[in-house]
């Protein structure tokens, strides 16, 4: 709704976006809207379907993306220091620090059908996207600091909060692959190899 780019989303219900020990959750999906949450719950930051992508700090609206032509592909959000990176239909890396735009970059991102993922580890300084083929490891101002060339098409990833661990699951046998924060793959098998101990 263009009177209301949040979607119906009031602060009451991102204060309820809450673990069991009261802690914010870090990402909830909630149809076509993406809430992530810094850990203290004053910064939320908002991708509403594949257009826009919000910044609420302490209850003031600031719009990072509104409209944007190429529309979004994925938000990650630094939860300690509030760094947001967006990825756009047009291969652009966006980083602000809080409402501030730090810069665009492009990343020759590879798309084939997949949705590439973006995170940013707690305090670290770093973007790590993960597309088609790759795994890459970026710093806040689009440098490229470690890449590794993955042989599974990408279905999801996920990242430890401080990115010493990064995780990717895709391909036909359901492969994963484990990843230190320099890219060393350090274990890699299919799901029923993996056995949670």
């Amino acid at each position: 709704d263009f009177h209301d780019p949040l979607g119906g989303l009031r602060p009451a219900l991102l204060d309820a976006l809450r673990a069991p020990n009261e802690a914010p959750l870090p990402r909830v999906q909630m149809g076509a809207v993406t809430v992530l949450s810094s850990y203290d719950g004053r910064l939320h930051a908002i991708q509403t379907g594949e257009h826009t992508v919000t910044l609420i700090i302490d209850g003031e609206h600031v719009d990072l993306l509104r409209d944007y032509a190429a529309g979004v592909l994925a938000t990650g959000l630094d939860r300690e220091l509030g760094t947001v990176g967006v990825l756009t239909g047009d291969g652009a890396l966006h980083v602000f620090q809080q409402h501030v735009r730090v810069g665009a970059y492009p990343l020759d991102l590879a798309l084939d059908g997949c949705c590439p993922t973006v995170f940013l580890p707690d305090g670290a300084g770093t973007v790590i996207v993960s597309d088609e083929g790759r795994v890459r490891i970026f710093d806040t101002v689009g440098r490229v600091l470690a890449q590794a060339i993955c042989p599974a098409e990408l279905c999801a990833a996920s990242v430890s909060p401080a990115g010493e661990w990064i995780v990717r699951y895709g391909g036909m046998r359901g492969a994963i692959r484990v990843y230190d924060a320099h890219l060393t793959a350090v274990r890699q098998g299919t799901g029923e190899q993996f056995v949670v101990h």
